[in-house]
């Protein structure tokens, strides 16, 4: 524990500016070459006993004003207010998490609304994490508003320098974490870059490596934007799950290498699902969380808490907020209802 603690210490990468010209250094991690330097296979092998992370996703600043108020996405006060509330919350928790995910969609404003838009949206961001306790690290995992929904190399540079690397893995007491790009996944073919293939080509040999490992990880844990699917494993194609031919292949894969959990955002609604492969005895758990910034269901904004045993996974969804997707359609009728 101590060791990566002092790990993280170095790898604090912000220094944020405060009132009064005072600064407080903030723990992001940026992975580099696939990997985050600090949880390596050498440092993090071994199992160490249980342990917490929080998972939170689709902070998206600006998309309850877009949303609900009819805006431009402009203004994202109460994003940040359900983050700075977050914050408060995992700073009290005991034991404390060994490191906060997020899962995607940091800003709201596509490539196309231009790079400062985008990058006020992601400074604001990590601008509230100020006070988070800086022993626990954070890190991203990309999304369809971070690149755009067939990104180009512009908005993959502006997101390798806000965000590190796209797909990357790490370790955590001998948990393997993987992290992916899912628009590379969901649009392979419309996206000319050759990360998509090298996404794919690592993924491959990554997994190949992992049926070598004696003993195996203790479990193997995924973080992605977009879920594989909803309800079933065969249900039709639609904006919020891949394409069929697309997930049977990665849940084949996941089932050979006995993936654990698959951690998800994207649909700013909570649900759950699993995927038996009666042929390997396998499941696999889909986890997908409501947003940290704009709910679109009955779920208030809110954090999953997850806690690693070594016989299993759980996890718990907290609300950080105080309003559903009802409560912001009620409150906007209201609004302009008053403005008749």
């Amino acid at each position: 524990m101590k060791l990566l603690k002092e790990a993280a210490r170095r790898a604090r990468v912000s220094n944020l500016l405060l009132a009064g010209g005072s600064r407080r250094t903030v723990t992001f991690l940026k992975a580099e070459k696939r990997i985050l330097p600090q949880y390596t296979e050498e440092n993090q092998r071994d199992w160490n006993g249980s342990f917490e992370f929080v998972f939170i996703t689709d902070p998206q600043l600006g998309f309850i004003n877009q949303t609900y108020e009819g805006g431009r996405g402009l203004t994202w006060l109460e994003e940040l207010e359900n983050v700075r509330n977050a914050v408060k919350l995992i700073n009290n928790m005991d034991p404390l998490p060994q490191f906060v995910c997020i899962g995607g969609d940091m800003v709201n404003a596509y490539p196309s609304r231009g790079e400062e838009l985008r990058t006020k949206q992601a400074n604001d961001l990590k601008r509230v994490f100020i006070q988070l306790n800086s022993d626990i690290p954070i890190v991203f995992v990309s999304g369809n508003h971070d690149l755009g929904k067939h990104p180009d190399r512009e908005a993959m540079s502006w997101y390798h320098r806000h965000f590190g690397d796209d797909f990357y893995s790490f370790w955590h007491s001998g948990v393997l974490f993987i992290v992916l790009n899912t628009q590379f996944i969901k649009f392979p073919h419309r996206i000319p870059l050759d990360e998509v293939e090298e996404q794919q080509q690592w993924l491959e040999n990554l997994l190949k490596k992992v049926h070598k490992y004696d003993p195996p990880p203790k479990h193997i844990v995924f973080f992605m934007h977009i879920p594989l699917f909803w309800n079933r494993a065969d249900e039709v194609d639609h904006p919020c799950n891949m394409p069929q031919y697309i997930r049977h292949s990665l849940l084949r894969q996941f089932a050979k290498s006995n993936v654990t959990t698959v951690f998800c955002g994207h649909t700013h609604i909570n649900f759950e699902a699993s995927w038996i492969c009666e042929a390997m005895n396998r499941e696999i758990q889909l986890v997908v969380s409501a947003a940290i910034g704009c709910p679109l269901g009955p779920d208030p904004a809110g954090i999953r808490r997850v806690r690693v045993h070594e016989s299993g996974i759980e996890h718990q969804y907290i609300k950080v907020g105080d309003k559903n997707a009802d409560d912001y359609k009620r409150l906007n009728k209201q609004i302009l209802d008053d403005k008749k």
